[in-house]
């Protein structure tokens, strides 16, 4: 398959900061940009929306903005790994703007303690919710059912991937997930090699997946690109 070029839109500088600082210690031609509206030809391009303390309906046109200047690319929603922001409203935005024929959901960062199981987000094996994170002062976290979350802002069914299917690896789970009556799935994952398998079956799709996750599925992208 030729090399992809990828899109990360990212809502705030820090997760934007931290995923393209891996691509380009890879080598790769990187661009973080601040403005909404701009475009570049570089390998990744990675957009700050800066909404995830924003009311939704800013973060709905900030994110519509950002999808102008991917057309193109693989595109990547880098949301926070514990849920806090509007990761709903701002996917069912990126969603709209592309023609992917699924999205693949997995904020897990097994690396920062952050898994998914059976849909639910856990810190250090606490659903989030549950934790201090729900406590927020900007951006408290309610919900720690992931299609739950999806489901209230979206307005749509929302599918599930257990680990079992991610373990099969990457050849059938890239059939797995395209055999899903939804059309949006939440990926549980409990190891890195999970999130390697989500990106490796996505890079077998061709790039006609759009893929959200924080920055640990972010670090696999690279598959995508190659």
């Amino acid at each position: 398959m030729a090399a992809q070029k990828l899109g990360i839109v990212a809502d705030d500088l820090t997760g934007a900061m931290d995923s393209s600082g891996y691509f380009a210690s890879l080598g790769f031609g990187t661009v973080v940009v601040l403005d909404p509206g701009f475009s570049n030809d570089a390998a990744v391009l990675v957009i700050t929306t800066n909404s995830r303390a924003e009311a939704p309906e800013i973060a709905r046109e900030r994110v519509r903005q950002a999808m102008r200047g991917m057309a193109g690319r693989v595109v990547y929603k880098k949301i926070d790994s514990t849920l806090r922001g509007n990761i709903g409203e701002e996917l069912q935005v990126a969603v709209a703007a592309m023609a992917s024929e699924k999205v693949v959901i997995a904020p897990a960062f097994p690396a920062v303690g952050r898994t998914t199981v059976n849909g639910v987000l856990l810190v250090n094996g606490v659903p989030v919710a549950e934790t201090q994170f729900a406590n927020d002062p900007i951006s408290p976290v309610k919900e720690s059912s992931i299609p739950r979350l999806l489901e209230q802002a979206m307005r749509q069914q929302v599918g599930s991937v257990s680990i079992e299917e991610i373990e099969a690896g990457p050849e059938a789970l890239k059939q797995t997930i395209s055999n899903k009556s939804e059309n949006v799935v939440v990926c549980d994952v409990m190891e890195p090699s999970h999130l390697s398998n989500i990106a490796q079956a996505a890079a077998l799709a061709g790039g006609r997946w759009l893929l959200c996750g924080s920055g640990g599925l972010a670090r696999e992208l690279h598959l995508l690109l190659t």
